[in-house]
């Protein structure tokens, strides 16, 4: 396989992101011990929002092939919220400064039912997939492609497994992986597999036997956060 060749602009991004990345780290370490809690959260909301602007950016691109999780917009969002809640906080007036506090519970809620949403979208794309998906060919596992989460916990990171098939449509030969990254390996280098693919796209398809390619725990995940944040909502409202 070829390797890529890094270009000028390339390092650029490379050599900003790393003095943004530290600085945005020495920033946190002194804030927190100056006591500026406010100004500590700003640098962490603006920490995710970075992040999520290039998570949004990836699930963009992958719209094309119908692997995109609007969930992962969700890193946008909370950066968002909490930099604008952290800077309101540490450049307004007392009044501005109750209002920041009063609007916390009210914000977290709000997470919570678009998070409901985001995920109940990644089922919507993902039935959309599979509904185009039609003609099954088999894929062959060439390649484990591996991720690293870091644990709820803190303690460590996890892995995260999305195989990479090839397989042959109508003479040529394509090499793709689903962009679902997993706890579980769904497939061993070297097995063979039924794959369903998009015959007006043949860079899309789906795992016949695969869970994520039924989105229903999505699904259940988002109906349980709306539930959850609608009862939180009607509390808020009742006090």
């Amino acid at each position: 396989m070829q390797q890529r060749e890094y270009t000028l602009k390339d390092w650029i991004i490379s050599v900003v992101f790393l003095i943004w990345f530290v600085g945005s780290l020495a920033a946190l370490v002194l804030t927190a011990k100056a006591g500026q809690l406010a100004a500590t959260v700003m640098v962490f909301g603006q920490y995710f929002t970075v992040f999520g602007v290039i998570a949004a950016g990836d699930q963009i691109k992958k719209i094309k092939t119908g692997n995109a999780q609007p969930i992962f917009f969700l890193f946008l969002l909370v950066g968002l919220a909490t930099f604008v809640l952290a800077a309101c906080h540490q450049f307004g007036d007392e009044s501005t400064k109750k209002a920041v506090i009063s609007a916390i519970p009210y914000v977290g809620v709000g997470i919570f039912f678009v998070t409901g949403l985001m995920l109940i979208g990644n089922y919507v794309f993902v039935y959309i997939n599979k509904s185009k998906c039609t003609v099954p060919v088999t894929g062959t596992c060439v390649k484990i492609s591996t991720q690293y989460k870091r644990r709820d916990d803190g303690r460590g990171f996890r892995s995260l497994y999305c195989p990479i098939f090839e397989y042959t449509y109508e003479g040529q030969t394509y090499r793709k992986g689903s962009g679902v990254f997993l706890m579980v390996k769904t497939a061993e280098e070297g097995d063979e597999k039924q794959l369903f693919i998009n015959p007006t796209n043949p860079e899309q398809f789906h795992e016949a036997d695969s869970a994520a390619a039924t989105g229903v725990n999505s699904l259940v995940l988002g109906i349980f956060f709306i539930i959850v944040s609608t009862i939180g909502i009607v509390a808020l409202g009742m006090n």
